[in-house]
């Protein structure tokens, strides 16, 4: 989902009413994404930000903000200038999950962003490093963190992201403690992976450059598996999640605020 701010959508709006002398846009804009370099998300806005500027006539620059959970690329959109010239490319965990997991959030999904569309909708897959090559199949992880209580570690983009509450789903109905280690993006979190500092994180695809994508090959957990059959095989250990579909502001419903 690729919200904007909702000020910048009534100054977008107003453009098109005005004069052909104010015709937008007059100068470049910037794409805002909360992760670092490498990740999905800035692989998407990337891939998004040449056509887009070739329609509009003008160059569209993505911006890195990664960090918090990607909540302070959320807060920098959302504080920007009002003037039409910056997007924000919103996912789950700034829009839905932090809002209603964290108080005193520096911005409010509803307030300062309308939805324009949805943009794309990706799988997830648990993924083990080199840190523990016996292990090659998801019933072998969870036996390995069964019996040796946080000997198993596990990378995220931040406290309360999409990785993190999958993981916690598969890991608490089993009463498995594994170790959560944070990073600031969804690269960084699959290098520690490669690298054999941390044991197995949650990735979307391409989450990472360079080696990191093929040293991180044995995925524990896949959206397709060979010895099952059907529409859901091979997906019974992944944690899915609700999304808009196709209309993102016809789609999108208030979320529900926790209860002080």
């Amino acid at each position: 989902m690729s919200p904007i701010g909702r000020r910048t959508l009534l100054a977008l709006t107003g453009s098109g009413l005005a004069a052909p002398a104010l015709a937008y846009p007059e100068r470049p804009l910037r794409i805002v994404i909360g992760g670092p370099p490498g990740g999905l998300n800035d692989i998407v806005a990337r891939a998004m930000a040449q056509p887009l500027g070739g329609l509009l006539g003008q160059s569209v620059v993505v911006e890195n903000r990664p960090g918090a959970g990607a909540s302070i690329g959320a807060t920098f959109a959302a504080r920007a200038p009002a003037d039409g010239y910056t997007l924000w490319m919103g996912i789950v965990d700034t829009q839905a999950i932090l809002p209603t997991s964290m108080r005193n959030l520096a911005y409010d999904p509803d307030r300062d962003f309308a939805p324009i569309t949805f943009i794309c909708n990706a799988p997830f897959a648990m993924a083990v490093g080199p840190s523990k090559p016996g292990i090659a199949s998801f019933e072998a992880l969870m036996a390995a963190a069964a019996a040796r209580p946080e000997a198993i570690s596990f990378s995220s983009w931040g406290v309360a992201s999409t990785p993190h509450l999958a993981m916690q789903r598969i890991i608490l109905p089993r009463r498995i403690e594994m170790l959560h280690v944070p990073f600031a993006g969804a690269a960084p979190a699959l290098q520690a992976v490669v690298a054999g500092q941390v044991d197995c994180t949650v990735r979307g695809p391409r989450a990472g450059t360079g080696g990191a994508g093929s040293a991180a090959r044995r995925a524990a957990a896949r959206g397709a598996d060979a010895a099952g059959t059907g529409r859901r095989a091979g997906r019974r250990h992944l944690a899915g999640t609700l999304c808009a579909e196709r209309h993102a502001s016809a789609d999108r419903k208030p979320p529900e605020r926790r209860r002080p």
